[in-house]
């Protein structure tokens, strides 16, 4: 959201996949600034592992137009933990198979003069001894 202040005309999508109770979700995104929300649900794709689901949102979204020769640019933006999930695969997955750059684990973003965006990220790396 905070892209879309600084950026007016960009254009906000939110997707998920998942049962229709996630509809509620995709509305409340539509009623903060979303232009546009999609679902994916179908019950084949009930307990999908990350791979599978990696899959199906990356098909999703190049059924949508997002695809690494789009004419217009575009940043997928996912979070890291799902509903029924934790391992932060989902995200690395869909980039790889848009073919596109990814980073993990941002913290703040910030588009450049030449339409490209900056990423800051933050690793957390635990170490037992």
């Amino acid at each position: 959201m905070q892209l879309k202040k600084q950026h007016p005309d960009a254009k906000l999508i939110v997707c998920s996949m998942g049962p229709k109770s996630f509809e509620t979700a995709l509305r409340t995104a539509i009623a903060m600034g979303y232009d546009e929300a999609y679902l994916l649900s179908d019950r084949k794709l009930a307990g999908s592992d990350t791979y599978a689901t990696g899959l199906a949102i990356s098909t999703m979204l190049r059924h949508l137009g997002f695809t690494k020769d789009a004419k217009e640019p575009f940043i997928v933006l996912a979070g890291r933990q799902t509903s029924d999930g934790d391992t932060a695969h989902v995200p690395s997955q869909v980039a790889e198979n848009i073919g596109i750059p990814q980073a993990t684990f941002v913290e703040s973003l910030k588009p450049d003069t030449t339409g490209n965006v900056i990423a800051k990220g933050l690793l957390r790396v635990g170490i037992k001894c």
